[in-house]
């Protein structure tokens, strides 16, 4: 059968006339001319057909699936941004490579908003985080494959708060650190006290808001030996919070020392 007869078939089908299907893509007159064999659309219009009968290309070209999985080998290989624009040449919906396509929409995205928020540029992030939303909707295991990595980069993109983050996160860790920052950032010391320690083992920045917790509560006592953990780091966030622990305590001598660490 040929392209022109497939393509009208397929339109009756579903129930299409023609000016329905070609709508806004081509004239009814040119639809009619391809379907009687007198023309050939070109790819580009032929995807757009497709996406209106929701069918794959290779429904009416026979080595669709062989270009959709050379676009697809490509990518995986390549940097994100390249991979992304040659992504934009996939045809879909393809049965057999839509899983992969997507997995490779987020992975690429997300690859690239770790290395904005890196760099600062929050706003770029967020608008990869965006565009990766309507490809983790597509399957659930996709969704449950990348749900942390998305929610947590969300957060710092400043696109979720900590609450609705740890809302999309499973009940482990980085869900209990998340609500942690959110019962911290209301004045919740305690809770976020008890939150910290059932999310254990803690990242650099969960010992450091645990903490600024405990000196909220003015337990500098506990605060400073898990300072003192800290203090490899050499960083001056560390160092102020053990200046101000020591002066709280009266020990003035190492207050001062930790004073003069910072400059």
């Amino acid at each position: 059968m040929e392209l022109g007869q497939k393509l009208k078939q397929a339109r009756l089908e579903k129930g299409l006339s023609q000016r329905q299907l070609c709508h806004d893509i081509i004239t009814r007159n040119m639809l009619s001319l391809i379907e009687n064999g007198s023309a050939k659309p070109s790819r580009s219009t032929l995807q757009a057909l497709c996406a209106r009968l929701e069918l794959p290309l290779s429904h009416f070209i026979a080595d669709a699936p062989s270009e959709n999985l050379q676009i697809l080998s490509r990518a995986t290989e390549e940097e994100p941004r390249v991979a992304l624009r040659s992504l934009e040449g996939y045809s879909s919906p393809d049965a057999l490579l839509d899983g992969w396509y997507h997995y490779l929409c987020v992975r690429k995205r997300l690859d690239l908003a770790r290395e904005a928020l890196q760099e600062h540029r929050n706003s770029y992030a967020a608008a990869l985080l965006k565009e990766c939303e309507k490809h983790l909707d597509c399957t659930q295991p996709l969704r449950a494959q990348f749900i942390e990595e998305y929610a947590l980069m969300c957060h710092s993109a400043e696109l979720l708060t900590a609450n609705q983050a740890a809302a999309l996160l499973p009940s482990h860790g980085e869900a209990q650190c998340l609500q942690a920052k959110a019962a911290f950032e209301r004045g919740d010391y305690t809770l976020c006290l008890k939150l910290l320690d059932a999310a254990c083992p803690l990242g650099y920045d969960a010992r450091l808001m645990q903490c600024d917790a405990l000196m909220a509560l003015k337990q500098y006592s506990r605060a400073c030996p898990l300072l003192l953990e800290l203090e490899h780091t050499q960083d001056c966030a560390v160092y102020s919070r053990l200046e101000q622990c020591y002066r709280e305590q009266g020990d003035f001598q190492k207050a001062y020392e930790y004073a003069c660490k910072q400059r």
